[in-house]
């Protein structure tokens, strides 16, 4: 990626609602090339443009979940996660775990009714749930001056 690149993610990274001009005025590079350079990076390397919602505010449970199944199930409980509405992330991770799953209930009677289907349905190996208790820190990577430039100069 070159340094313009960089610099556009990085506002968009901090407010994506930016308006060109404002990140024009704050880059010094002109609208026309945000514009174009926005538009060539969606879908490559901007995945999707969304809000990231506070749910403990809106009265909503999240919870963490580390899950190891058995070989033979893994791709029917993979399909299973990626269909559930509450199923928020999932990735696939490593460390004696198949997946990470970050799961939104209404309520915890919800959560555990879940889990027990999860627990009835698929061979588990391992599970571990967290209950998440605060975002602390949420999508900041790449969304500062700082850790721009240090990736521009290479250190």
């Amino acid at each position: 990626m070159n340094p313009a690149e960089y610099k556009i993610l990085q506002r968009l990274r901090a407010n994506a609602r930016s308006k060109l001009t404002t990140m024009s005025r704050n880059t010094h590079i002109p609208i026309s090339t945000i514009f174009d350079k926005i538009r060539q990076l969606d879908g490559r390397l901007i995945r999707k443009f969304t809000v990231l919602l506070a749910f403990e505010r809106m009265g909503l449970y999240s919870a963490l979940m580390v899950l190891k199944v058995h070989p033979e199930q893994k791709a029917a409980l993979l399909q299973r996660l990626k269909k559930n509405p509450a199923v928020n992330n999932l990735r696939r991770i490593n460390n004696g775990y198949d997946f990470l799953v970050e799961m939104v209930f209404a309520n915890m009677r919800e959560l555990d009714g879940f889990l027990e289907k999860i627990e009835q349905e698929f061979k588990l190996r391992k599970k571990e749930v967290f209950f998440v208790l605060d975002d602390i820190k949420r999508e900041t990577y790449l969304s500062d001056d700082l850790v721009v430039h240090e990736h521009l100069i290479g250190s």
